[in-house]
């Protein structure tokens, strides 16, 4: 993989990105005010909307480009070839970030309702294949060409990846003009910019972004084919408890997915630290054996680093650290 060097867009910087985002806010408040306005008058279906919210973030990037003083050829906008090898690695990484993206998605629950499942019975009037290439491809396609094409590139003109990395998820998260949407898009923008650096084009964040939105698509259609209306009444059933229950989940499916920044040294520092005044609780720096804990009330824990990925053992004596040994030790 080609790693992204970020010298693109060299006449763009962050203050016309900032522009171009406020005159992607400004379209949208215009079109509600004219959708209000006129609504004795006419409406928009859904296809209508979707593809309306589309133009209003593809026309004032086009006009910012056409303004543009320098010409800017496809390839400044990271659109590179990419392997199939890079093609497959994206759709792990997609699947590998899933979890964090439930859990955010699950904790903005807590305060908002989830705004997909809210317009689902108006996605399933439609055929599945006009819902996959609105949400799936053209959105998907649009949004990426934007926000990783043009924003983030803009930012990262001023020489902080960081900043570009974080300010284009941002802007990208604002974007959903909705807080349910916009908390996961945030994570997800972070995930896609990352991705374009790893892989210097913009095609494996639109891959990863036609995963994220298809997956979602097609669950939902797969979801009523065989249990037709349970979408809805789960929504409405859902409790808190329940919320907290699914962060929790995916909070530790989340937590083992995502890489470990750090060497086999820190992570036993990190554990060692943590368990420091644990008095049954041992962590070591060796292999573990079960001699380590046969007989005794003790738990040992042993911690490694694999390719980035954190692998934490755990070994008990079941006989005598199970429920009863536990209260017991409680």
């Amino acid at each position: 993989m080609k790693k992204y060097d970020g010298k693109l867009i060299q006449k763009m910087n962050s203050k016309k990105a900032n522009r171009l985002f406020l005159s992607v806010v400004l379209m949208h408040f215009v079109l509600i005010f004219v959708l209000i306005a006129g609504s004795q008058f006419f409406s928009l279906g859904l296809v209508s909307n979707l593809l309306v919210s589309q133009l209003i973030i593809l026309l004032p990037a086009c006009v910012s480009l056409f303004l543009n003083k320098k010409r800017i050829c496809i390839s400044d906008l990271g659109f590179r070839k990419i392997r199939i090898s890079t093609i497959l690695l994206t759709i792990v990484y997609t699947l590998l970030c899933m979890p964090l993206v439930t859990v955010v998605n699950a904790i903005s629950m807590l305060f908002v309702d989830n705004t997909v499942v809210a317009i689902s019975s108006e996605i399933l009037a439609l055929p599945l294949p006009v819902s996959l290439l609105i949400i799936a491809i053209v959105g998907p396609f649009s949004e990426e060409f934007v926000f990783r094409g043009i924003m983030y590139n803009s930012y990262l003109k001023d020489g902080n990846a960081l900043g570009a990395i974080l300010l284009s998820a941002l802007v990208f998260g604002f974007m959903h003009m909705n807080l349910n949407q916009a908390g996961y898009a945030f994570v997800i923008g972070i995930a896609l910019a990352l991705l374009m650096i790893a892989t210097g084009s913009i095609l494996a964040p639109m891959v990863m972004h036609f995963i994220i939105n298809g997956q979602s698509v097609c669950m939902m259609y797969i979801t009523e084919y065989f249990m037709p209306g349970s979408l809805a009444e789960e929504a409405a059933a859902m409790t808190k408890e329940d919320l907290l229950m699914t962060i929790g989940i995916y909070s530790i499916i989340a937590a083992v997915t995502m890489p470990f920044d750090g060497s086999a040294e820190e992570a036993y520092e990190l554990y060692r630290t943590y368990y420091k005044d644990a008095a049954f609780t041992h962590v070591i720096n060796r292999e573990v054996n079960l001699k380590d804990v046969v007989n005794t009330n003790k738990c040992v824990l042993q911690t490694q680093v694999h390719e980035g990925r954190l692998l934490v053992t755990s070994v008990i004596d079941n006989l005598l650290k199970g429920a009863s040994g536990q209260a017991l030790q409680n």
